[in-house]
């Protein structure tokens, strides 16, 4: 199967994934852009991490956030389709964010499964993985409407960048983010 390119929507779209997915996870979330280079959606991480178990909380919510690009550029119909989010990741468009969420599922098998031994250990993260890819779907298509949205304002206002302030009261995302 052959995809076709990216265009500004697309990358509209992916960044409203991580917005959406970011605010939903309780990050604080500053400016989505668009720029010649592709985009972005800045987004604070910052947060207190007292917790073996506060700190594998924080690595799933922004493992939610890192995945939620290209399952947000990949809705057909209202559902996120793995076969374009796949094909996404081995084609850059979201391989970074993917290397970076494996890096946190490692992390997340090290505070939680090190008494394990190796295979079962290895087997706990790939399941620990598959979890948190599915829950992104659900979360994707939760939001679809609203990434589709202000994907489109973005680029219809022309200024290709969407600050913090606009955002904070833009009525959609208070409306699902109240």
């Amino acid at each position: 199967m052959i995809f076709p390119l990216r265009n500004d929507l697309d990358m509209a779209k992916h960044e409203f994934g991580h917005h959406f997915l970011a605010r939903h996870g309780g990050f604080e979330t500053v400016d989505v852009k668009l720029t010649p280079a592709g985009g972005g959606s800045e987004i604070v991480t910052d947060r207190k991490l007292e917790t073996v178990d506060e700190v594998a909380a924080f690595a799933e919510d922004r493992i939610r956030v890192l995945y939620a690009g290209v399952m947000a550029e990949s809705v057909v119909n209202g559902k996120v389709d793995q076969t374009i989010t796949i094909q996404l990741i081995n084609n850059e468009a979201g391989k970074g964010d993917f290397m970076l969420g494996r890096q946190l599922v490692a992390l997340i098998r090290n505070t939680r499964h090190m008494d394990l031994p190796l295979n079962p250990r290895g087997d706990a993260m790939e399941a620990d993985e598959r979890r948190l890819w599915d829950e992104t779907i659900v979360l994707v298509e939760k939001y679809t409407a609203g990434i589709d949205t202000m994907a489109t304002q973005l680029l219809v206002q022309g200024g290709l960048t969407f600050a913090k302030t606009t955002l904070d009261r833009h009525s959609l995302i208070r409306q699902y983010f109240p």
